[in-house]
Parts: C-alpha cells; sequence; structure tokens
C-alpha cells in the first residue's frame, strides 16, 4: 500500500500528536524537577537527547506532511496562510493572554501596577507576535527549580509558523509544480549541513531556546522537510511492514551509545520519518475521531508546562509521576476548553 492510497482512509496523526503532546509533560517532568539524568532516553541512550525531544521531532514530520497536504490543496497563497494562521494563532492568543492578564498578576512579587508596566511583562505579551519569543514573566515562580519562566514550550510555535511561511515562496516557485525536485534539493542540503554539526541535541535548555542555534534548528528542519517530501513522493513511498522493521531498528541503532555514528540525527531522521507515517497511516483509526471528540493534542502541548510549573508552585510536588499525572488531568481540562471555545469556533472560518 502506498502513502497516497493510505490517505484516503482515516488515519493517526490526531492519536499520535495526543501521545506525543502527553509524552512531552512526561519528559518536562524531570527537567522542571532538576532530575535530568533520571529521564529515561537520555539515561538510556547517554546522549542529550529526550522523549520530549524525540515527542517534537514527531510533530515537526507530520506537521511538514500536513502542511505541504495543505499547501497543494490551497487555492492561493491567502488561502494557505488562512488556514494556518487559524490554527495557529487562536489558542496561542488566548494561552499568552490568560498567563499575562490572569497568572502574572496572581503569582507576581510585584505590586499589580508595576507589573502591568514592567518591560518583563510587555515583552512577555509581545508573543501574541510570535516574533520576538520571552518564555518569562518577572518575578513569579520564585520558589520552583525554574524561577520566571512560565511556558518553555512555546518556542516550538515559533519555529513552526516560521517553517509555514518559509513555504509561501516555494509555493510561489512552483511548488506545485516542481515540489519533488525542490524537497529533494532541500533535503539533500539539511542532511549535509546536519553532517557538519555536532552529535548533539540543544534542546532542553531553556535559555538557550529564546535563540536557537543552528543545533536546534537544522534537526528540527530536515524533520520538517522530510514530512513534506513524503507527502510530494506519496504515490512512491510504499507502506511495509518489513520497512516500517527496518525503520525501528534504525531508532534504535541511531540512539545505541556505543554505535559509533558521528552523527546520530543523519540516521534517526529518516527512520523516525518513515514510522511515524507508517503507524499514521497503515493502520485504520477506529478509536480516536476528532470530529466527534475533538482535537486536544494542541491545546495539551500549549498547557502542560505551565500547569506544572503551577503545580511545583502551590503544591510543592517533588514526585516525577504525581506531577505527570496530575498535569496531563489539568492540561487536559485546559485543552478541552481551548478546543470547544476558541479553536474550533476558529477552524469555521478556514
Amino acid at each position: 500500500m502506498y502513502i497516497d492510497e493510505a490517505l484516503r482512509k482515516n488515519n493517526n496523526f490526531d492519536v499520535i500528536r495526543l501521545a506525543a503532546s502527553i509524552i512531552v509533560i512526561f519528559s518536562h517532568c524531570f527537567d522542571l524537577l532538576v532530575n535530568f539524568k533520571s529521564e529515561p532516553l537520555r539515561q538510556l541512550t547517554q546522549k542529550n537527547i529526550t522523549l520530549g525531544v524525540v515527542c517534537v521531532y514527531v510533530f515537526f514530520i507530520i506537521s511538514g506532511f500536513l502542511i505541504a497536504k495543505s499547501a497543494q490543496e490551497s487555492v492561493d497563497i491567502t488561502q494557505y496562510i488562512k488556514k494556518r494562521v487559524l490554527r495557529i494563532f487562536p489558542a496561542f492568543f488566548w494561552l499568552i493572554m490568560l498567563t499575562y492578564l490572569i497568572i502574572g498578576p496572581a503569582l507576581t512579587t510585584l505590586e499589580v501596577g508595576k507589573y502591568f508596566l514592567n518591560q518583563g511583562s510587555l515583552d512577555y505579551l509581545n508573543n501574541i507576535l510570535i516574533y520576538p519569543l520571552n518564555l518569562s514573566i518577572p518575578s513569579i515562580l520564585q520558589l520552583n527549580p525554574y524561577p520566571n519562566i512560565i511556558n518553555g514550550s512555546i518556542w516550538t510555535i515559533r519555529v513552526e509558523f516560521t517553517f509555514y511561511m518559509i513555504l509561501i515562496p516555494l509555493i510561489w516557485l512552483g511548488v506545485k509544480k516542481f515540489g519533488r525536485v525542490i524537497f529533494i534539493l532541500i533535503s539533500i542540503f539539511l542532511f549535509y549541513i546536519q553532517s557538519m554539526l555536532p552529535n548533539s541535541v540543544q534542546l532542553n535548555n531553556l535559555i538557550l531556546l529564546t535563540l536557537p542555534s543552528l543545533e536546534t534548528l537544522i534537526p528540527l528542519s530536515l524533520f520538517f522537510i522530510l514530512g513534506s517530501s513524503c507527502y510530494y513522493f506519496r504515490d512512491k513511498i510504499i507502506l511495509h511492514p518489513l520497512v516500517f522493521l527496518i525503520s525501528i531498528y534504525g531508532i534504535i541503532y541511531s540512539l545505541n551509545p556505543n554505535n559509533g555514528v558521528h552523527n546520530f540525527i543523519l540516521i534517526l531522521a529518516p527512520s523516525l520519518t518513515y514510522a511515524t507515517l507508517f503507524i499514521a497511516l497503515y493502520f485504520k483509526n477506529s478509536v480516536y475521531n476528532t470530529k466527534k471528540l475533538g482535537d486536544y493534542s494542541y491545546g495539551i502541548y500549549l498547557w502542560g508546562f505551565p500547569m506544572q510549573q503551577l503545580i511545583i508552585y502551590f503544591f510543592h510536588v517533588d514526585q516525577i509521576w504525581i506531577l505527570f499525572i496530575s498535569t496531563v488531568i489539568l492540561a487536559f481540562v485546559c485543552a478541552f476548553l481551548s478546543w470547544r471555545y476558541v479553536e474550533k469556533p476558529a477552524l469555521n472560518y478556514k
């Protein structure tokens, strides 16, 4: 079965994104409780990579695939931008506004008037414009291991939206006609750049994420472009269990601390891309229908980090599993409200 054929039936993209958003919360528990070395994947692989990082890669693979589909199906660039803005901005806007207007004033050690006039508060509010990025609200969460940082996850939204915009000139250049050639060339270029980078991942340092380095951006670009490339080659790529097993082996081998590979991303990227698309498309989704139940993955991802920080602050939680379970429950409630009253109504304007 080819990808093109598999796209005609119900897929598992939403299921994978939901699972990935929950795993990101789990992975962040170790960082926010300053228990870095105990993070399962980091401990297992002895590399600077976590389950959360892998899930972010999965997000970008799926995003690249679906955005390429959206670009090709859009009548023009205006329609394409409109669809992307309506999917990303409404929930993101309300996240920033609620944390700025409610959580910030409630928790800041500053006087409320000074809080709203504080340059740091205004810088955080500027997040609604996507650029520039500021993860912190001044003088809050002072007793947490990561004080001031109310949401360490939103940096990926800026990167992802940037990739959406980068596709615009590709559309102007005739990506609908020459998409395969363009994406092959870009993929080769990114593989080459990645091969020149250190064998490390820099997605875990919350300080660096305000100004992502090449070690962060190039892998994300590679996963996104590979996802897009798979869409343009959807009538050529076969979904076969044997190839899937080979891709799983590739993932395991790339993460093996004893494999001696100079740059594990070069193996992980194509392996994880194929495995993700196989799981998404080979098996028919008969469990999680977002049209009936709602699509909560984006909301869970957005609200997971703030809920973790608030739980640590108010309840002094220091146990991984308690923090994880309580965060998932609260993040799901926030995601439900976000989907019901913000995201779903906004999508009606597509």
